[in-house]
């Protein structure tokens, strides 16, 4: 039997209304120790501002499921326009999308998974600090939740190993937004009951996770590949938490791990820090053919001289900036010192200290187009 519990929210602006939402879950009767799917569904969603950002906070008392993850496969957010993330350790759902990607629709907004505890009872969840389009004007309505009944049975379960991924120190966010900005992997974690395994990515602000703020589903891979877009989108999430912005010449450090779940425990693996520097990110209509293109920086690894060498074809202004870990800069030069299409530049690092260092060249061409080159290399003592 199937029993929906809703809400009726009104987003309201200048007095008047612009839309009204109801949120509905419905209750479930699983077995323990299984996983179930919850999903959010949003209807009556009338004419007036659409549906472009939303933020809710997930609850669970009684005997408590263990809440793993959003599957976003719904009818309203599937689309490539969304970025959407659901964080377990903090019990905490959003998305966002530009306004072409905005719904006025109903359907379902997300299908939350959760996994029943191995004891009978019952469970309650409920969405707290639900918000729409971020919360204006800000207020807490009463909140959607359901009940769920757990029934006998359940078995003992032993938690996968835990994944060591590789994780780069240093990742530098410029070029077109579906280029590649950095890529990870992992060993296949063992788990002894030969379940199925899943991976997600999560993202925090502490090395020991107590303020997450993104996590991204990888699924059964065992690498994942991230673009510009998606870095860039890691760092304006974890802007919103610091004093930073997210835009170009920004340096921001986050702490990443990938966890693996069987489909009833988790295993978290350690922990690695990584600092992103915000660079240019070149637009559809800024795009570049970078084919007889070349910025190279070299010897990787440097001892006591570090040398640059390009061949840009007919380049105008631009920049070449070099900076630490820490996103502090070690060199700035402005390239329309460098009229001429081909050249090299050598430096004197000998002073620089031991380790990681990043190069990001951005470069307007005479016919308005842009590119960024970008990499890194290593610094050693002689």
């Amino acid at each position: 039997m199937s029993r929906i519990t809703t809400v009726l929210l009104i987003l309201l602006s200048v007095g008047s209304v612009h839309a009204q939402i109801r949120v509905g879950m419905a209750a479930q009767d699983v077995n323990a120790g299984e996983q179930f799917t919850v999903p959010v569904m949003l209807s009556n969603v009338e004419a007036g501002r659409a549906v472009q950002a939303f933020e809710f906070v997930l609850s669970a008392s009684g005997s408590g499921a263990q809440f793993v993850g959003g599957d976003f496969s719904g009818t309203l957010v599937s689309g490539g326009g969304w970025t959407v993330s659901c964080n377990t350790a903090i019990n905490k759902c959003l998305g966002f999308s530009s306004t072409q990607d905005a719904f006025a629709t109903s359907g379902t907004l997300v299908n939350l998974v959760f996994v029943a505890p191995n004891t009978a009872g019952l469970t309650t969840l409920s969405l707290n600090n639900l918000r729409f389009n971020g919360g204006q004007p800000s207020f807490s309505p009463t909140v959607p939740s359901t009940t769920i009944t757990v029934g006998g049975g359940g078995s003992t379960n032993t938690a996968p190993s835990a994944p060591n991924a590789t994780f780069p120190p240093l990742v530098i966010i410029g070029g077109r937004p579906e280029d590649e900005a950095f890529s990870i992997s992992w060993p296949v974690s063992i788990d002894p009951e030969g379940d199925p395994i899943t991976y997600n990515i999560d993202f925090a602000l502490d090395s020991g996770f107590q303020s997450p703020f993104m996590s991204v589903q990888a699924g059964t891979s065992t690498s994942y590949a991230f673009s510009i877009e998606q870095a860039a989108g890691i760092m304006v999430s974890a802007s919103a938490y610091t004093e930073g912005t997210g835009s170009v010449g920004d340096a921001l450090s986050v702490h990443a791990r990938v966890t693996a779940f069987d489909g009833r425990s988790l295993s978290a693996g350690p922990s690695s820090q990584m600092t992103f520097i915000r660079a240019q990110i070149v637009t559809v209509e800024a795009s570049w053919t970078g084919a007889t293109e070349l910025f190279e920086v070299y010897p990787n690894p440097a001892t006591n001289r570090l040398n640059m060498t390009w061949t840009l074809q007919g380049a105008s202004t631009g920049t070449v900036r070099i900076v630490d870990v820490l996103g502090r800069l070690q060199y700035d030069m402005p390239l329309d010192s460098l009229q001429v299409s081909n050249g090299t530049r050598q430096l004197d690092v000998s002073s620089w200290t031991s380790g990681i260092y990043a190069y990001i060249a951005t470069i307007t061409y005479h016919t308005g187009e842009k590119g960024v080159h970008r990499g890194t290399v290593v610094k050693i003592d002689p």
